[in-house]
């Protein structure tokens, strides 16, 4: 980044979001939810962005549904998780 410019809210609110994870994971905080029908653990407080990342995938590549309702890409950030989630992750593939 450049001398003197700023962050972004999103970048603000990632790191936000990094730290608190990353405090829950130390703390060993977990919950119960489903990734693609598979039962999953992932640390209390984590974030859709969260979950992408742990996955390598890019927000700008995927659709995501929580408990069958799709979430906005501009909610990854602050969509926190909870227990018993069901979370579709989908893939977006261009063809040609």
């Amino acid at each position: 980044m450049k001398p003197g410019a700023t962050t972004s809210w999103r970048q603000d609110a990632a790191c936000a979001e990094h730290a608190r994870l990353t405090y829950n994971a130390r703390m060993g905080e977990t919950i119960g939810i489903a990734v693609n029908g598979e039962p999953r653990q992932i640390a209390a407080g984590s974030s859709i962005a969260m979950l992408l990342a742990e996955h390598d995938l890019h927000p700008q590549r995927v659709a995501v549904e929580v408990n069958e309702r799709l979430v906005r890409r501009a909610d990854f950030v602050s969509a926190v998780l909870r227990p018993q989630d069901r979370v579709e992750i989908v893939t977006l593939v261009g063809g040609g």
